[in-house]
């Protein structure tokens, strides 16, 4: 069992949890041994959780007493319409549940799992959202550090490129130039990584416009640089949407009167502006990279077109991109894949779930996930993370960086769990021993529970 006083802490953080934290949440699979990753990233969490059934418990029962619960009804709605739909239209194609919805469970199970550990294990007398959410960033960071280690060691390239889980083409383009950077413990990391990297910019985002200390900002700012610094590595639709993150935290933070962060930020952007210049000078391998990450940015201040090189913005929206006739628009199609490939060859996330189920079981879903944001950004108010008059401008911003990635692929499900236990997270620990009793004991209501 883990002790708390055998966990050390370095610069306020856990090691040992963090790692949990970071191999969890970003599982090393083995090739040939993907049943191992399954073991012990999933079956495990999902064992303990049953085991301590007082925490689960008591988890889930926070979700009763808070507005989640009707986001939640939503969200069952849409697994039960994604199981039936296909049997009453005829196609009996269940791919949408046995990907879409594992995906999505999967998930939630581990992330939960990490928000237990944190409860049972890691937390003061109070959790602190703020103290939890570090992991997250610092997990992102050793993994952004790891990546970097492939590509200034080759050989470690080649060794984890042989012992790792990777598709056939994966194992081929990790080698081109423009893919050779979306590269990790994990495995290949395009989509995912970057969404995760973003997320990761959204939260320093949120804590830059709740902080007032001009070093706290400055330490959340750079936080979201260095992640910033990941989605040129993993992705470009994280690298769009964590500078329009960035944009509108700046623009926060200036109408709020804080200007001396505002001249901070815009020197620390200078300064990485041309370092990575420099870097594109002094290195020229990097090119097609480079080409690859910032073609679209440049061509918009030097065409006034948002167009990148390789051509991927004009074929998303020209060919994965159309009106469907009413009857699919309205009720879908109850087809997810054929073949092993997206229905009708699709590379969008709203596309993917309009052909499935339709757009009103589509804004049900959007409905669900805006519910839980709400329920998120007030718990960050109750916290004191975050002020009432900048509630509405960060949810709408959350919303805006989940449509724009939407556009690309499937993401709202994936922001869900991830902030669907930041909106849970218990503020009250107790002491060390009540809370270990809490984590293993079976629900049994004290008189001082049923006061708090």
């Amino acid at each position: 069992m883990l002790s708390v006083n055998s966990m050390k802490r370095k610069f306020g953080l856990n090691i040992l949890y963090l790692l949990l934290f970071a191999f969890v949440q970003f599982p090393l699979r083995l090739k040939g041994y993907n049943i191992v990753t399954y073991f012990f990233v999933y079956f495990i969490p999902l064992v303990c959780l049953i085991i301590h059934i007082g925490w689960s418990y008591n988890f889930f029962s926070r979700i009763r007493k808070t507005y989640v619960k009707m986001s939640v009804v939503l969200f069952i709605i849409l697994f039960i319409v994604s199981i039936l739909w296909p049997i009453l239209s005829g196609t009996f194609e269940f791919t949408f549940v046995t990907e879409y919805w594992r995906r999505f469970f999967l998930l939630l199970l581990k992330n939960i799992f990490l928000l237990y550990v944190y409860e049972c294990f890691v937390a003061k007398k109070q959790s602190n959202i703020e103290d939890y959410i570090q992991y997250y960033l610092f997990s992102l960071i050793l993994y952004i550090g790891f990546t970097i280690l492939t590509l200034l060691f080759g050989n470690l390239k080649v060794f984890l490129v042989n012992h790792l889980y990777l598709t056939e083409g994966e194992s081929v383009i990790v080698w081109y130039p423009e893919y050779a950077t979306r590269f990790g413990w994990a495995g290949f990391s395009g989509f995912d990584m970057t969404m995760h990297c973003t997320f990761g910019v959204i939260l320093c985002c949120i804590w830059i416009v709740g902080k007032n200390s001009l070093f706290l900002q400055t330490r959340y700012m750079l936080l979201g640089i260095i992640l910033l610094g990941g989605n040129m590595l993993y992705g470009r639709t994280g690298l769009v949407v964590s500078i329009f993150c960035l944009v509108v935290t700046v623009l926060r933070v200036f109408l709020k009167g804080q200007l001396r962060f505002v001249a901070r930020i815009m020197f620390i952007s200078v300064a990485v502006f041309f370092c990575l210049l420099t870097i594109k000078d002094l290195v020229s391998s990097i090119d097609r990279w480079y080409d690859w990450a910032f073609s679209a940015f440049t061509n918009l201040f030097t065409k006034g077109k948002f167009i990148d090189n390789t051509g991927s913005l004009i074929t998303l929206f020209s060919e994965m991109y159309w009106i469907p006739d009413l009857e699919t628009l309205l009720i879908g199609d109850a087809v997810y894949s054929v073949n092993g490939s997206y229905y009708m060859g699709t590379d969008s996330g709203i596309m993917r779930l309009i052909l499935f189920y339709g757009i009103i079981y589509y804004f049900i879903g959007l409905i669900a996930t805006v519910g839980i944001l709400n329920s998120f950004f007030e718990k960050l108010y109750l916290f004191g993370v975050i002020k009432r008059q900048d509630k509405l401008y960060l949810c709408l911003m959350v919303i805006m960086a989940i449509l724009l990635f939407e556009v690309k692929g499937e993401s709202y499900y994936k922001f869900v769990v991830m902030i669907l236990p930041l909106t849970l997270i218990h503020k009250d620990i107790r002491s060390r021993k009540k809370q270990f009793q809490f984590c293993l004991n079976s629900p049994v209501s004290t008189s001082e529970e049923r006061k708090k």
